[in-house]
C-alpha cells in the first residue's frame, strides 16, 4: 500500500489527532497558568459580562480574552456566560 493511499484513507484520523492535540495544549496551558496565579473575586454589577471582566484581567495572566473567559467559567463551574448582579465570581490575577 502506498503512503499516499494510507494518508488518504486515514486523513480523518490525522485531523482528529491534530484537533485533540490543540485542545489538550490549550487546556493544559490555561490550567498551568491558573496554578501559578493569585485568586481573587469580583461581585457582579449590573452590566457586567464575563467578556468585560476578562478584558480587564487577561493580560496579567498572559491569556487571550477568550481563554480568560474559559478560565473564569472553569473556576466557578459555569456552563454558560450568563452571570447575575450580586453574584460573586472567583478570578485569577497576576502571579504569586
Amino acid at each position: 500500500m502506498s503512503m499516499l493511499k494510507l494518508l488518504k484513507d486515514y486523513s480523518y484520523v490525522i485531523v482528529f489527532v491534530i484537533i485533540l492535540f490543540i485542545v489538550f495544549y490549550t487546556m493544559t496551558s490555561v490550567l498551568a497558568t491558573a496554578g501559578d496565579a493569585e485568586e481573587s473575586s469580583v461581585i457582579i454589577e449590573h452590566g457586567d459580562t464575563l467578556w468585560k471582566i476578562a478584558t480587564e484581567h487577561h493580560k496579567s495572566m498572559g491569556l487571550s480574552v477568550q481563554e480568560y473567559v474559559r478560565l473564569i467559567q472553569k473556576l466557578n463551574g459555569l456552563d454558560s456566560v450568563v452571570i447575575y448582579p450580586g453574584q460573586e465570581l472567583a478570578i485569577m490575577i497576576g502571579y504569586k
